[in-house]
C-alpha cells in the first residue's frame, strides 16, 4: 500500500522503523487484538528498544518488539501531525536526519522525547 502511493522509501537508515513501523500501525487493530501504546511502554522499560536505538542498529533481532515500538511511533506520529505529513516523510527521508525538522519542525530526538512523554515512559 505505501508503496502504491507513496513509493518506495530511499532510505536504509530508516528502513525498519518506517516500513515496518507503518505495516505494524496498519495491522494493528486487523491483525494485533492490543493497543500499540500499551504494549510499547511495557517493551520500552528496556532500553535497547529505544527508537535511536533501534535505528542505530537496524536488524531484526527481537523483531516483534522492535516492530511494535515502531509501530506505537508510527501510530504516535501519524495520529499527532496527520498522514499527510507522514506521506510526505516517507516520500524524502533519506540518511539525514534532518527530513523530521523540515517537515514536523522538531528533530527526530525531540519527536522521540515527546513520544515517550505522551506514553508515560522514563527514556
Amino acid at each position: 500500500m505505501s508503496q502504491y502511493f507513496w513509493g518506495y522509501l530511499n532510505s536504509k537508515k530508516y528502513d525498519f522503523l518506517m516500513q515496518e513501523g507503518f505495516a505494524f500501525y496498519v495491522d494493528e487493530t486487523r491483525f494485533f487484538k492490543f493497543d500499540f501504546y500499551i504494549k510499547a511502554r511495557t517493551i520500552l522499560r528496556n532500553e535497547k528498544y529505544k527508537i535511536s536505538t533501534i535505528i542505530k542498529d537496524n536488524n531484526n533481532d527481537d523483531y516483534e518488539e522492535k516492530a511494535i515500538v515502531c509501530g506505537a511511533f508510527i501510530k504516535y506520529l501519524i495520529t499527532s501531525h496527520g498522514i499527510e505529513n507522514f506521506a510526505k516523510l516517507w516520500k524524502s527521508v533519506v540518511e539525514d536526519e534532518n527530513v523530521f525538522s523540515t517537515i514536523y519542525s522538531k528533530s527526530l530526538s525531540t519527536l522521540e522525547k515527546d513520544f515517550y512523554a505522551f506514553l508515560d515512559v522514563q527514556n
